[in-house]
């Protein structure tokens, strides 16, 4: 004969929940607020690019000749370190329940929202200056909205859906009496 293998309910429903951990989310969207950059920044020379990513307590400038070097960088964004890290808290209350789907794919967008015109407005003027190229990065933002998009939370269902709940019988054979005019 043949033995066939049934999964359980617990198994399955722990591989759900393992997806929707606000720790894990909200610790991952913290890290990306911390060290994800927020620009890259290309720089033409004569004979040279330097590329600079900027981030929120990072500052790293690449040579052509492939020397990296790492500079801290921390004062001028700390509001906007505030609007990310309101973005982690927010993704972490999601997957706790605590709030909705569309609030949380709101304050993402805020979140990496504050600093993204400014970098746009940069980028668009960068291509009257033929030397310098800014372009905006929202990793913790696309991350984020990738996180909601992919792994929501299920959305709660009726058992009965829009049914009406069947009569039993007690109750048919109680109104079929009282048309009748019987009494028990």
């Amino acid at each position: 004969m043949g033995v066939t293998r049934i999964e359980s309910a617990e198994n399955g429903e722990s591989k759900q929940s393992r997806f929707q951990n606000p720790v894990l989310w909200g610790t991952l969207m913290a890290i990306l607020a911390l060290v994800a950059p927020v620009s890259l920044s290309i720089s033409f020379r004569e004979y040279e690019t330097i590329y600079t990513f900027s981030g929120l307590f990072w500052h790293g400038t690449r040579i052509s000749t492939g020397i990296f070097r790492l500079e801290n960088f921390f004062g001028a964004f700390l509001p906007i370190l505030c609007f990310r890290l309101v973005a982690a808290l927010q993704i972490a209350k999601y997957y706790r329940g605590n709030s909705t789907r569309k609030r949380t794919a709101l304050i993402i967008l805020i979140g990496d929202g504050v600093y993204l015109p400014g970098n746009i407005v940069a980028l668009i003027t960068s291509f009257y200056f033929p030397g310098l190229l800014l372009i905006p990065l929202p990793i913790q933002m696309i991350v984020g909205l990738l996180i909601l998009w992919r792994a929501p939370l299920p959305q709660p269902t009726k058992p009965w859906g829009e049914q009406e709940e069947p009569r039993h019988w007690w109750v048919e054979s109680k109104k079929s009496m009282e048309e009748t005019g019987e009494s028990l």
